[in-house]
């Protein structure tokens, strides 16, 4: 691989900060881009519980600036005993950057 490749691909990140208070979980995906860009964002989010299962996506754009922390949103879920949620966030400028982070929550499941 190409060494400015693998910087830029090593430099661009996305994240969460994440935050719980007693069963809620407080969800802020993060991104960090190396060039400035309009990204599209897709959110899928599967959640597990005693009375079945959900499956939800939101989709958007978000304008990043190079070299920058961006919050891309917040999310608060109530996650009950014995329920589990999953969250996906891809983040694509459809030509060089393609991003994706998943987190399971709680994280003991």
């Amino acid at each position: 691989m190409h060494p400015l490749l693998l910087a830029s691909v090593l430099s661009n990140q996305l994240w969460f900060d994440t935050t719980q208070e007693g069963q809620y979980y407080i969800l802020k995906p993060m991104a960090a881009v190396t060039n400035s860009c309009v990204c599209n964002i897709t959110v899928d989010i599967i959640r597990h519980g005693l009375h079945g299962e959900s499956i939800s996506q939101q989709t958007g754009t978000v304008q990043l600036t190079a070299n920058r922390k961006h919050a891309l949103g917040q999310m608060s879920f109530s996650v009950l005993q014995g329920d589990w949620l999953q969250v996906t966030v891809v983040l694509t400028d459809g030509d060089n950057v393609r991003l994706e982070k998943q987190v399971i929550l709680p994280d003991k499941v």
